[in-house]
């Protein structure tokens, strides 16, 4: 049995493997029914049918096609016959219902949804409010990932970038607030410290200086530890210690922010396996999060771009770029809510295929 359902007042539609049926107009719809519709060529079967769900105005159904009993049929000029069974008006209750719920649930998710910057001065101001607001909170370590670009090649050039802008929009925002940006290498420090214009109340370190001498972090607010990869584990853990010790002796707490962050999960677990030590992460908020995705499906057939975003306490969304949809905000369609974590691959992919489908039944 083959089926499709429409939802006249969003003007979306839902197909199932059957042709478009699109024969009864919708365009002055007000209420639904139930159709059974059959070619005259033939059987009445289910394996003939499909059943379509159409918004049309139930009195002029009635004057359209002549009723018997509980059920009415008729013949349209393109050869088709439709057969109406059912309580049509249960049936126009139970959709008016589900349609009222699915509005509901959106209007929901899209309430408790981060939505998409309008340019990366409004992604680095909604990243340093996240910041201060989860250090209020008490979050010891947070982790921010931007990449725009949506490929790992661009991952530390975008962190440093975003490092500059964050560390000026955190003391621009709050004149007791100072920043420590410490970077994985000599050579990132060194070009850096030539590059960036001088922000107040802002040091600039490599993590080789920052763990052999600690003291330049005393007295900050918040330490930016820029791409740190997979093997800046070790030193990343022990930064991590250096600055909980401040924080008891001293009472300042100093926040961690980890910038584009390379650790995989199994290289935390085996870290903290061998050493017989908490793991680095534990109790890290991910306070914000913006990247750009270029998805193909399973066919290497592409996926309209997507951006996964996420400015925290709102959740991990996923949005599709796909201005023709007449429901997108700024251009983009909202997709799917993630919760507190970015969504995995598979996730990603089935939430973009879905959205495709939908769209292309409109």
């Amino acid at each position: 049995l083959q089926a499709t359902f429409c939802t006249h007042g969003a003007r979306q539609w839902w197909r199932g493997s059957c042709d478009e049926t699109k024969g009864l107009s919708a365009q002055q719809a007000h209420g639904p029914c139930c159709l059974l519709r059959l070619h005259r060529d033939q059987q009445f079967s289910a394996v003939a049918a499909s059943i379509c769900w159409c918004l049309l105005d139930w009195c002029a159904l009635e004057s359209a096609i002549p009723r018997c009993g509980a059920m009415a049929r008729g013949a349209y000029t393109d050869g088709r016959i439709y057969i109406c069974f059912g309580d049509s008006w249960t049936i126009m209750m139970n959709k008016a219902i589900n349609d009222a719920e699915a509005k509901a649930e959106r209007a929901l998710n899209l309430k408790e949804a981060t939505m998409t910057p309008d340019s990366f001065e409004e992604a680095v101001e909604w990243a340093s409010m996240s910041a201060m607001a989860s250090r209020k909170d008490g979050g010891p370590i947070q982790s921010m990932y931007f990449n725009m670009q949506g490929d790992d090649d661009s991952v530390e050039e975008e962190a440093v970038d975003f490092a500059e802008a964050l560390a000026t929009e955190l003391t621009s925002a709050d004149t007791a607030v100072s920043v420590r940006v410490v970077f994985r290498s000599a050579e990132t420090l060194a070009r850096c410290k030539n590059d960036w214009e001088d922000i107040p109340r802002t040091a600039l370190s490599s993590l080789e200086q920052v763990s052999d001498d600690a003291s330049t972090l005393a007295g900050a607010t918040f330490v930016l530890l820029v791409a740190p990869a997979a093997d800046d584990l070790q030193a990343a853990w022990v930064l991590r210690q250096k600055l909980e010790s401040m924080s008891a002796d001293s009472g300042a707490r100093p926040t961690l922010i980890l910038i584009n962050h390379c650790f995989r999960e199994e290289a935390r677990e085996a870290f903290a396996k061998d050493q017989a030590k908490e793991p680095l992460l534990e109790g890290l908020v991910n306070t914000f999060h913006m990247a750009q995705l270029e998805l193909v499906d399973l066919e290497k057939v592409p996926f309209n771009p997507a951006v996964v975003v996420r400015a925290w306490p709102k959740k991990f969304s996923l949005w599709e770029d796909n201005p023709e949809e007449f429901e997108a905000i700024k251009g983009f369609y909202f997709v799917a809510n993630s919760g507190d974590a970015p969504p995995s691959d598979y996730a990603l992919l089935r939430a973009m295929d879905m959205s495709r489908n939908r769209f292309k039944t409109l």
